[in-house]
């Protein structure tokens, strides 16, 4: 059963050069096709399902459907053994036909059906291994990702009195471009809706390869490309600090993280805020062409973290993965190659679109602060990059290195594989997709060349010579990502607990309108013991919960 996985993985594969190749070809002659199905038309509303195929849509997803057949081959081996490996594939098929249908959708309701699906499988992945830690993670996704749902469901509203859904015929009001906002930055984990991207490193490293580092998390991103040229000035001034304040918060924690898949994810909220920084100044095929890059690195890096973690028995502490160097040659090679991407390193992937992003940014009539910001995050970004090679790379041993069960053939093998995909993307995608041409003074250039020296020397020195002691204020204002988890308890928690009193009010005026108390009505335990024994047994009602999901998300799709 573990190979039939192998039969998607190739299938995903061959579809996803065929998709790059048409991308190309559709990108060289200007093409885009539209299909259309009518499904129901009420006077002048029609409801339609609609695909949109351009060269955006087509290269994205076949980013997500290549990444996908590399994370199937590496889960064969990462997932070997586990009882539940079927629910494992097939609730990753799920995701990736939801990612599919969003991508290639125009309408909102076509839109949703997709947006909706991922939200929902996103949970059952994060919740995965069914422990208190994974429900409390869970239930934070689920919630966030909800508030994005609502921004769908208020555009729908919306958009009903001008007789279409689709969002591409007809400009955005004020309140429409509000809610598409509201979607994107609770998707995409910006603040203040940040916190459940980290929390969601509860999930299997190959779930959080995939989903959230390519997919999930840049799906807010993707709407934000589609839809950039109908958002205003204003508002795109909104996406910039909201943006980097996002970066600037999770370089700042991620350099005093210890869980080394939270420090990944927190560097990919970081790239998410410079991603959505550049759509703010209007750089799409520029955002387009990182958004891609980026996908590749990130999984390769979650990957390799991913191989670290099943080495040393699922240790995360990063100072307890000294001397990886000598017991994994190959995999800290590779992963060294990620982080020297996601630095920005020269001549290599990363180096070619972040480059040209700061040059822009530069010469750009854009807010000086929020440049000083950028950079300083940026800055971060090569500290934090610096910090884990320090620790990771040392030469004495850590804690866990003598339980040490070393890696096998396939996940290898899709490690190199992607390695060398990401040496040659960052340059071909560059030449083919950016077609902005700016001059840049030669200040501006010896000043980009300043800042990434002076990172890396501060880095160095930092991290070798200087042992830090932070207030302990200051240390958990940086943790609570700038006390936003506090707030969360706070508004969230109290406002459940007053819906809960309120429908417990209501509860009771109804019974005693009535005189009947519709609870005894709903206790099977009473009404039939012999059956109760059986429906609630622990085992049986997890099975049911996931086949009812499993059955709700298949008549969404028909």
């Amino acid at each position: 059963m573990m190979y039939s996985l192998i039969i998607y993985g190739v299938l995903m594969l061959l579809l996803g050069m065929l998709f790059m190749m048409l991308g190309m070809f559709m990108y060289m002659y200007n093409l885009i096709i539209i299909m259309e199905w009518m499904i129901y038309m009420s006077s002048s509303m029609k409801f339609n399902y609609m695909l949109y195929l351009d060269f955006m849509s087509l290269m994205y997803m076949s980013v997500v459907l290549i990444i996908s057949f590399f994370i199937m081959i590496y889960s064969l081996d990462y997932m070997k053994g586990d009882i539940y490996f079927n629910r494992f594939k097939f609730l990753l098929i799920f995701f990736i036909i939801s990612m599919c249908l969003m991508i290639l959708s125009p309408s909102i309701l076509s839109i949703l059906l997709g947006w909706d699906g991922l939200g929902l499988i996103s949970y059952c992945l994060v919740i995965y291994y069914q422990n208190k830690s994974a429900y409390n993670s869970g239930m934070l996704t689920i919630l966030c990702n909800r508030l994005g749902d609502v921004g769908l469901l208020l555009m729908i509203s919306m958009s009903s009195y001008l007789g279409s859904w689709n969002l591409l015929i007809y400009n955005l009001s004020v309140m429409m471009m509000f809610y598409l906002l509201i979607s994107v930055i609770t998707k995409s984990a910006q603040m203040p809706f940040s916190l459940w991207l980290p929390a969601a490193m509860t999930a299997p490293t190959p779930i959080s390869s995939l989903v959230h580092s390519s997919t999930l998390v840049t799906a807010g991103i993707y709407l934000l490309i589609r839809y950039n040229k109908f958002i205003n000035m204003n508002m795109k001034s909104y996406i910039i600090v909201i943006s980097s304040l996002t970066m600037f918060m999770a370089g700042l924690m991620a350099n005093y993280e210890y869980n080394l898949k939270k420090i990944i994810a927190l560097s990919t909220l970081s790239q998410l805020g410079f991603m959505m920084s550049v759509l703010g100044m209007g750089m799409v095929n520029l955002g387009f062409c990182h958004l891609l890059i980026h996908a590749f690195f990130k999984s390769l890096m979650f990957m390799c973290v991913g191989g670290f973690i099943h080495s040393t028995l699922n240790n995360q502490d990063l100072r307890k993965f000294s001397g990886m160097m000598c017991l994994t040659p190959v995999k800290s090679v590779i992963f060294l190659f990620s982080l020297l991407n996601l630095s920005g390193f020269p001549f290599i992937s990363g180096f070619y679109s972040k480059d040209l992003i700061l040059e822009f940014m530069m010469i750009s009539n854009m807010n000086k602060f929020m440049v000083y910001i950028l950079m300083i995050s940026t800055i971060f970004t090569l500290n934090y990059s610096v910090r884990i090679i320090k620790l990771l790379y040392n030469n004495y041993f850590g804690g866990f290195s003598y339980q040490f069960m070393g890696d096998t053939g396939f996940m290898i093998f899709c490690k190199l594989i992607m390695m060398l995909i990401v040496i040659m993307l960052g340059y071909i995608y560059v030449e083919l997709f950016n077609y902005y041409i700016y001059m840049i003074t030669e200040y501006d250039k010896i000043m980009l060349l300043v800042v990434y020296i002076f990172s890396w020397s501060i880095s160095f020195s930092y991290h070798c010579s200087i042992k830090f002691k932070m207030n302990f204020y200051y240390f958990n204002f940086i943790m609570s990502m700038f006390y936003s988890m506090y707030m969360y308890k706070i508004i969230y928690l109290n406002f459940l607990n007053f819906m809960l009193m309120y429908e417990k009010f209501n509860e009771k005026k109804i019974d005693k309108i009535l005189g009947v108390n519709f609870k005894h009505m709903f206790y099977l335990q009473k009404m039939y013991p012999l059956m109760s024994k059986w429906i609630f047994n622990i085992h049986m009602m997890k099975l049911m919960k996931f086949y009812v999901i499993m059955l709700i998300f298949f008549f969404m799709i028909l």
